[in-house]
């Protein structure tokens, strides 16, 4: 197995922690149906139409695939990502994060495909624009903020105010990057004394 193969293996395993994280998470959920008992780590609860309920990601999107729950503050909006970008670029010269969801790119990433399906179906050129848009801008922010984090890993000690305010996919990345360079140095004969 090559290197890269395994690099491969090591992130993809990693990263499928992190979505079942993601999915685990509790989000808000409004009840906008007639719902059965939902099991829960409580156990079964009965969700009443109207009401709003802290339940964990991957029920929410369950009950509103069928129409009958919608959650709430989930989407990242152009709005949302436009300002990330602007507060990146303004301190795209220092190592500073500002914080942000900590599921960030999985958020984006759902967003993103949503939005592809609803201009495949729909095809509308608004769609396509606003698609073609929010791209770039998630392609902007991912190139900020994986610039910083790049340039923190020549930092002798990352302090803990930045590491707080990397997503989880981030704070993955840094790891897996860091544990690499400091092997990779070791390896040449550059250990380095903390």
């Amino acid at each position: 197995m090559s290197e890269l193969s395994i690099a491969k293996l090591l992130i993809g395993v990693i990263y499928d922690f992190i979505e079942r994280d993601f999915m685990e998470q509790e989000v808000k959920t409004e009840i906008i149906g007639d719902t059965p008992p939902v099991l829960t780590v409580e156990g079964y609860i009965e969700l009443k139409r109207g009401a709003e309920y802290m339940l964990p990601r991957r029920i929410a999107y369950d009950l509103a695939r069928k129409g009958i729950a919608r959650i709430k503050d989930e989407e990242i909006t152009m709005e949302y990502l436009s300002k990330i970008v602007y507060n990146e670029e303004s301190s795209k010269n220092r190592i500073q994060l500002y914080r942000v969801q900590p599921y960030l790119y999985s958020l984006a990433r759902k967003t993103i495909e949503d939005l592809r399906k609803r201009l495949e179906s729909e095809g509308r050129i608004e769609l396509y624009e606003e698609y073609r848009d929010i791209l770039e801008l998630y392609s902007s922010l991912i190139s900020l903020r994986l610039g910083k984090i790049i340039n923190m890993l020549r930092l002798p000690i990352v302090p803990q105010e930045l590491l707080d305010k990397m997503t989880e996919e981030e704070k993955m990345l840094f790891s897996i990057l860091r544990t690499t360079l400091k092997e990779w140095e070791k390896r040449i004969g550059l250990e380095r004394i903390e």
